[in-house]
């Protein structure tokens, strides 16, 4: 008797073996906290299968950013932050999180994210044990509005247009240090405007202190039959710190505050009004010491 064999097909089975040929590191830029008017704390977060280095964080007012802080801790996986202080309040400021990349393998960096700081605020404050100067000589002004240039028989030409920080002077800047001789003419060495022209409605001009200082005196040499307003800004607005009045006799007469309530602020303002819309000012002078702001 014939025997018959059959062939049956042996399964074996097979083992499928994943690789990740493209696995990496993530940096990723998280949304910043503990926001106040001069600080933030930067946040991130790393994730890597063949480690971490170089992370960094970058900020700045623009995306160039320009100021960097290493996070805290380094070379691990998972939240990192970084706190940044001396920050301009008020202000928008970039940052990302990234670090070194990691060829062949793929690396995500962190993408750019921004963040306000608080409004500008300092009414509880401690003076540094410093002498009492003027803080604002030397420090560039910013122009707000058009003024104008040349002597007499020119005050009611159109004044000449100025970008913020344009410096049109004829003559001295108005803040440097020189107090002119009293009733000299108005429109001569000194910074002036009429606010009949067109553009020239509400000019003023802005100090930005660079940090916060307690600000008591005020000096300011200006034509007399006008007001001139002297403010500061704090949490956002501004507010009056003295109003130099009309002074009698003619041309440009130097006015002194006298000793003020002392208030702290990063920033002034001066304006005019009133009078005869022509005015001038030659010279600028704020009185103060830097603070510690405690608020």
């Amino acid at each position: 008797m014939n025997k018959s064999y059959f062939l049956l097909p042996v399964i074996v089975p097979l083992m499928l073996i994943s690789t990740s040929v493209n696995a990496g590191t993530i940096y990723s830029t998280e949304a910043a906290t503990n926001i106040t008017n001069i600080s933030a704390q930067l946040n991130g977060y790393s994730a890597s299968t063949i480690g971490i280095s170089g992370e960094i964080f970058s900020y700045g007012l623009t995306t160039d950013y320009g100021l960097y802080a290493l996070p805290n801790p380094q070379g691990q996986n998972g939240p990192v932050s970084a706190t940044v202080t001396n920050l301009q309040c008020s202000s928008t400021y970039h940052f990302k999180f990234t670090g070194d990349p990691k060829p062949p393998r793929t690396t995500s960096q962190g993408a750019d994210l921004t963040f306000n700081t608080q409004a500008c605020i300092c009414t509880d404050f401690t003076e540094v044990d410093v002498a009492q100067t003027n803080i604002i000589q030397g420090i560039e002004p910013i122009l707000v509005g058009t003024y104008g240039v040349g002597g007499w028989g020119n005050s009611t030409a159109p004044a000449l247009a100025s970008t913020l920080t344009d410096n049109l002077y004829y003559g001295q800047k108005e803040h440097e240090g020189i107090i002119y001789g009293e009733n000299q003419a108005w429109d001569i060495n000194t910074l002036w405007w009429s606010a009949l022209e067109a553009g020239s409605e509400n000019n003023s001009i802005e100090i930005e202190l660079g940090a916060f200082y307690s600000l008591d005196k005020f000096i300011i040499q200006a034509d007399t039959n006008d007001d001139y307003q002297v403010e500061y800004f704090q949490n956002n607005a501004w507010h009056s710190a003295w109003t130099a009045t009309p002074a009698g006799n003619w041309g440009m007469v130097t006015r002194y505050s006298g000793v003020l309530n002392a208030i702290a602020t990063n920033k002034i303002r001066i304006s005019a009004s009133g009078g005869d819309s022509l005015y001038a000012i030659s010279e600028i002078a704020v009185f103060g010491k830097p603070v510690i702001c405690n608020n």
